[in-house]
């Protein structure tokens, strides 16, 4: 009676004037109202009553609840904990558990109080206890408390309550502070014969805290395999008493943790793993569609945890086969909820396996990309993906490519990137992928990157045979429907370049493709007009019945507003007029020389060709590569692994690699690049420019240049390289240099003459530097500079020649553009002299390649199928010994080289970051940590294996002793 009077009158009157309040405000007025009450009480200094007092204290709660600060009382609940009366201890330990934390400093005052009531016998006070210490336990608390919370677990004189609220405060307290527990042999036994336990609720918190050991180090566990499946053999026996059922299902919650803990300590071959696959028959055989809801929930648990299982544990055919039989019946079922997760256990099936099996009901999947709810579509297209093989991917292919027009926008891209895949994985003759993707880019809209149209026309370049069979494909789409923008630009490339196939002597074909381009270029987009246009060239070069009408175009957009279009119709109208020109720059395209090629023309890179004299598909060369190359289609981006190759000169659409240039960012797919037009010739844009000086026109003597150039090293990153500088100074520099590779502005080098100080500042592709020259004696220097770069980069303005004024400062601007992955910084060249002073030196500017790198996080999911889809193919790893003098944090170092980190834990640290530069490459990162010998061993993933292995050389330099 005395705990129900805590919730009388004046509690409730309080709450009941707050569901009142009309606005924000008017709560806030009631809310500091109260607590002004609150602190009077308690500051008053006369003696309040247990009832007064827990009162108070359930209204701070309330509001704390609400969101407001409570940071008064604290005494008060101290009391309370103290009380003997059960009634004050609740709400004080309510209390607690609710306004304090790890790091607050009052669970200091508690935690003598809480060892205490653990030494009790009153299991009342215990359990309290242990809620609180499982909400706050710090490491204070773990170490004070540790020690009593085990013997209280394994103690068979305190009752079983107890025992499970110290095996759950255990369980969390090693997630908190593995230290807590001494994985010695003693515990090792302790905890195997608590699985020996009758109580069934103190064996499944046993479970639970063995699960969390062994998902550290499962090796010394091996042999509680045994007793968990025997504890699961008497469950589904039902050999436990009945009381432990829930809806006729024994325990459902011990067996789905039993099964997880499994994953990590696998039954041994032979007696062990049959002994499972006999209970998991016996749990199969008893699940049934017409079982109530709650039954077959609880079954389904189990059910799905078998299932997680499977890879790690050998089931026979047949039962998996029963597996598959069940979730099939279940992909009709009424449930939303019941079909979605029948079909993500049928994506774990096809991981096991069990193709053949999962294709049975092929039909009911595709049917399911008919559904509403679009995490069940999601689901579907999964599965279907996943099933895929050579036997039903027409059938599959031909029901995606009726679902993408009607697709849900959010998961388009997804379709998109599975037909593609596909496509290629099991891609019968050439013309037969040829015409797939077509189709496909007929129906996707502007969903389809350019990726992935340059994939298409690099198949069509390198197989002769093709070229007739998509020039025609291309000519019979285009009259059917008005097509997508996409479908326009490579109907353009394609007809402009293999149109002579299709029309053959049939001029009225060619008139045909003229009128159909002609009439959709006003409705296409800028990239695809500038397409069309090179697409004219080539038909005035092939057809000359066309010439007249092609020049007409010519010249009407030769005086467009948009100067690229101006241009190229000028350029046009000049080639096309001088014969001799005209066939050399219209030339057809020669095949792609990116990818290298066999004995028998098989192109080895990755990509679906045909050899010459055979329509048979080569298959890609291993799991890794395709693995890789499925990624980067899956990003958006074309392989980094292809090598780049200059521009013909008779590429007008710039198929095979764009330039790139200060002012727009290099890609993949040219076909979003217009022309390369001639460059302009060099014009200084210094600030410096003493254009009209009498100086320029003195010939002055020819001086040895100092020329040092970067190292072509690529096993490892050298640092700071420094030519005639003194040694004392080299050391300061060699540090300088370390410390700006993470920052973006600092002093770069100094002596008695000159000062040189850096900022960058990233602008994709571009990165910026300022460097500051200071003069610091009192007449005037002179001083010029020359900038080397390494393969990979390129500066412009990258030479300086000037003077400085006696105690001035001039600032020059180099912009470093970066069109590869490159292993050693670039190198300023330095002549510096006055009066009485001439030196010249060199060393390494800090500009590595994380300097091109933009902190982009990931969702761990996503972080993983990244992870797991690159693989080790391109990973560089290596185990490297940290500095020890002068420790580092990595997360800080991480966060210099543009990471940004997802994961920090002692043992390990996850980051990522991409490379926009080069379509958003990402870069993949973890680092496990050995605090005990301060060594690490780092991990980098990348699409690009040359841009792993920088990032990895960068980091080895940076924290390895």
């Amino acid at each position: 009676m005395e705990l129900a009077r805590t919730t009388l009158r004046g509690l409730h009157n309080f709450i009941q004037e707050i569901h009142r309040s009309q606005n924000p405000e008017e709560e806030r007025k009631s809310v500091d109202k109260e607590l002004a009450h609150i602190r009077m009480e308690f500051k008053t200094g006369k003696k309040l009553k247990g009832h007064g007092r827990r009162k108070y204290i359930l209204k701070m709660l309330y509001i704390y609840i609400l969101g407001y600060d409570v940071d008064f009382g604290i005494p008060i609940i101290t009391e309370l904990l103290t009380s003997p009366k059960f009634a004050d201890k609740q709400v004080g330990y309510l209390a607690i558990s609710i306004l304090l934390y790890e790091e607050h400093e009052a669970t200091r005052l508690v935690i003598n109080t809480l060892r205490a009531e653990l030494i009790d016998s009153n299991p009342l006070n215990q359990c309290c206890a242990f809620n609180v210490i499982s909400c706050i336990g710090n490491k204070e608390m773990v170490e004070t408390l540790g020690p009593d919370i085990l013997n209280i677990l394994f103690s068979n004189t305190i009752p079983t309550v107890v025992r499970k609220k110290a095996a759950l405060t255990l369980k969390h307290l090693y997630l908190k502070n593995p230290t807590i527990i001494q994985l010695d042999t003693e515990f090792h036994d302790k905890l195997l014969k608590l699985l020996n336990n009758p109580d069934l609720c103190l064996v499944s918190c046993a479970v639970m805290v063995l699960l969390v050991i062994v998902e550290k180090d499962p090796t010394p566990w091996e042999d509680a395999t045994s007793k968990l499946l025997n504890i699961l053999s008497k469950l589904m026996n039902k050999d436990y008493s009945s009381e432990y059922n829930y809806h006729s299902v024994p325990s459902p919650w011990l067996q789905v943790r039993i099964l997880r803990t499994l994953r990590y300590i696998t039954p041994k071959k032979g007696a062990e793993e049959n002994y499972l696959s006999d209970c998991v028959k016996s749990l199969i055989d008893t699940c049934d569609a017409k079982l109530s809801e709650n039954t077959r929930n609880a079954m389904f648990s189990i059910l799905f945890e078998i299932i997680e299982l499977a890879p790690f544990v050998e089931f026979p055919e047949n039962t998996k086969s029963k597996i598959v039989n069940m979730l099939g019946t279940y992909l009709n079922a009424t449930e939303t909820n019941l079909r979605y997760l029948a079909l993500d256990a049928m994506c774990s099936m096809c991981a096991v396996g069990c193709d053949k099996e999962v294709q049975k009901y092929l039909s009911r999947m595709i049917d399911s990309l008919r559904e509403i709810d679009i995490s069940v579509k999601r689901r579907a297209l999964q599965v279907l993906f996943d099933v895929c093989d050579n036997d039903c991917c027409n059938k599959i292919l031909t029901e995606l490519l009726r679902f993408l027009p009607i697709s849900d926008l959010a998961i388009r891209e997804e379709v998109i990137v599975k037909i593609c895949l596909i496509a290629e994985k099991f891609a019968k003759t050439p013309q037969w992928y040829v015409d797939i993707m077509l189709q496909l880019t007929a129906v996707s809209g502007d969903y389809i990157g350019d990726q992935i149209l340059n994939r298409i026309l690099r198949i069509i370049i390198n197989n002769d045979s093709v070229q007739v069979f998509a020039a025609k494909a291309t000519y019979k789409y285009l009259q059917e429907v008005a097509w997508k923008d996409a479908f326009i630009k490579i109907s353009s490339y394609i007809l402009g370049e293999y149109g002579s196939l299709v029309v053959k002597d049939n001029m009225k074909i060619a008139q045909n493709i003229f009128d159909m381009l002609k009439d959709k270029y006003p409705l296409v987009s800028y990239q695809t007009q500038l397409t069309m246009l090179s697409a004219f060239a080539k038909l005035h070069a092939t057809f000359p019945c066309l010439r007249d009408q092609i020049k007409s175009l010519f010249i009407k957009y030769s005086s467009s507003s948009d100067a690229e279009i101006s241009d190229r119709c000028q350029d046009y109208l000049f080639m096309t007029s001088i014969e001799e020109l005209e066939p050399i720059v219209f030339e057809a395209i020669p095949p792609w020389e990116g990818a290298q090629e066999g004995e028998d023309g098989k192109i080895v890179d990755g990509e679906v060709t045909v050899t010459e004299n055979s329509a048979d598909v080569v298959s890609r060369n291993t799991k890794e590569t395709n693995r890789d190359d499925d990624l980067f289609m899956l990003l958006g981006v074309v392989d980094p692994n292809k090598k780049e190759e200059v521009p013909k000169n008779n590429d007008l659409f710039n198929i095979l690699t764009t330039p790139v240039s200060s002012n727009q960012q290099s890609t993949s797919s040219p076909l979003n690049q217009p022309t390369q037009q001639q460059q302009p010739s060099n014009q200084s844009n210094d600030v410096f420019d003493f254009g009209g000086s009498d100086m320029n026109q003195i010939q002055q003597p020819k001086e040895e240049e100092v020329n040092i150039k970067p190292s072509e090293n690529t096993e490892k990153y050298d640092g700071c390289i420094c030519h005639n500088i003194k040694e004392q100074m080299e050391n300061v520099m060699i540090n300088n240099h370390n410390k700006l590779i993470l920052a973006f502005e600092g002093v770069l080098y100094q002596d008695d003459t000159i000062q040189i100080g850096l900022k960058s500042a990233l602008e994709s592709p571009m990165c910026k530097f300022a460097l500051f020259f200071g003069n610091r004696i009192t007449e005037e220097v002179e001083l010029n500079y020359i900038i080397e770069c390494p393969n990979g980069l390129t500066c412009n303005s990258g030479e300086y020649n000037g003077k400085i004024g006696a105690k001035s400062q001039i600032q020059s601007i180099a912009q470093f553009t970066i069109s590869g992955f490159y292993y050693q910084s670039p190198i300023i060249n330095i002549t510096y002299k006055s009066s009485s002073i001439k030196n010249k030196i060199a060393f390494s500017l800090p500009l590595t390649v994380n300097a091109f790198l933009v902190q982009e996080p990931l969702e761990p999911n996503i972080f993983m199928q990244y992870w797991n889809t690159i693989g080790n193919a391109t990973e560089k790893k290596s185990i490297i010994q940290m500095k020890q003098n002068n420790p580092i944090d990595l997360p800080t170092v991480l966060g210099g080289m543009r990471f940004i980190c997802l994961d920090v834990k002692p043992e390990q640290i996850v980051a990522c970051s991409s490379f926009p530069s080069f379509q958003n490459i990402y870069v993949l990162l973890r680092i496990e940590i050995n605090v005990t010998s301060n060594k690490a061993c780092i991990y980098v993933r990348a699409q690009d294996p040359s841009l792993a292995k920088v990032i990895h050389n960068l980091l080895c330099y940076e924290i390895a002793a």
